[in-house]
C-alpha cells in the first residue's frame, strides 16, 4: 500500500496524480499532547476513488452528442453483431442437440 502525501491529495484538481512514497512516521498519530496531532492522509482506495471521477469527468466534458447519421450507423452495426452472435449460439445449441441425440 502506497502513502500519500497531504499536498498530493490537496491538488487532486491536477489532470494526473501520481502518489510519491513517503517515511512511514509522516503519518503516526503524536504521543506527546503539547505538539498538534498531524493529519492523516485519507485512504489509497478514496484517492484512486476521486482521481476515477476526476478521469470521468474530463471524459464526458470532451465527448460529443453524434449526429443523426452517426447514430443510425451504430444502431446498424450493433444490431448486424447482436443477430452474428445469436446465430453462433444457435448453431452451436443445435450441434449440441444432435450430438446427444447420436
Amino acid at each position: 500500500m502506497e502513502d500519500v502525501k497531504k499536498e498530493d491529495v490537496q491538488n487532486l484538481g491536477a489532470e494526473q496524480f501520481v502518489p510519491r512514497p513517503v517515511e512511514a512516521d509522516v503519518f503516526q498519530s503524536v504521543e506527546d499532547d503539547s505538539q498538534p496531532e498531524k493529519q492523516r492522509a485519507p485512504p489509497v482506495w478514496w484517492v484512486k476513488f476521486k482521481s476515477f471521477l476526476l478521469e470521468c469527468r474530463r471524459v464526458l466534458k470532451i465527448t460529443k452528442k453524434p449526429s443523426k447519421e452517426e447514430f443510425k450507423t451504430i444502431v446498424k452495426v450493433s444490431g448486424l453483431g447482436i443477430i452474428i452472435i445469436g446465430l453462433v449460439g444457435f448453431i452451436i445449441n443445435v450441434v449440441a442437440t444432435f450430438m446427444q441425440g447420436a
